[in-house]
C-alpha cells in the first residue's frame, strides 16, 4: 500500500494536549507512546474515522474507549503522538486500518 502519512505529531504529554488536527475528513491514524523526548517510541493503536479532528478531540475530553489508556500513559510521564493518512471515504480508511491490523498484528496492542 503506497500511503502518504503525515509526520508524527505530539498529541499529549503531562497534562496537556497539543496539535489537534485541522483536517476534518476521513482518515486512518496511528497512535504511539514514548518517553518525554520521543525515546523508546512504539505504535500502540490504529484507527479509522470519518472526521479526524473530532476523533482526536474526543481523546482529550475522555470521550473514547482508549481515553483511559492515554491518561494512564500521560500520568506515567509518557508522550502520545499521532500520524494519519487522509482517505477518500470512511470505508477506504477502514480498509487501510484492517490491512495494517491484519499484516502487523503485534504492532497495535491497544486494538486487542
Amino acid at each position: 500500500m503506497g500511503l502518504k502519512w503525515t509526520t508524527w505529531k505530539k498529541l499529549a504529554y503531562s497534562d496537556k494536549y497539543y496539535n489537534i488536527p485541522k483536517y476534518d475528513g476521513p482518515a486512518c491514524y496511528q497512535l504511539r507512546i514514548g518517553g518525554p523526548r520521543g525515546g523508546n517510541s512504539h505504535t500502540v493503536y490504529v484507527g479509522e474515522t470519518k472526521d479526524l479532528n473530532y476523533r482526536i478531540r474526543t481523546y482529550a475530553v475522555g470521550g473514547s474507549h482508549i481515553a483511559v489508556k492515554i491518561l494512564l500513559e500521560m500520568r506515567q510521564g509518557n508522550m502520545i503522538e499521532y500520524k494519519y493518512t487522509p482517505a477518500a471515504t470512511k470505508d477506504v480508511a477502514k480498509k487501510i486500518q484492517d490491512y495494517l491490523k491484519d499484516n502487523y498484528p503485534d504492532a497495535f496492542a491497544w486494538n486487542s
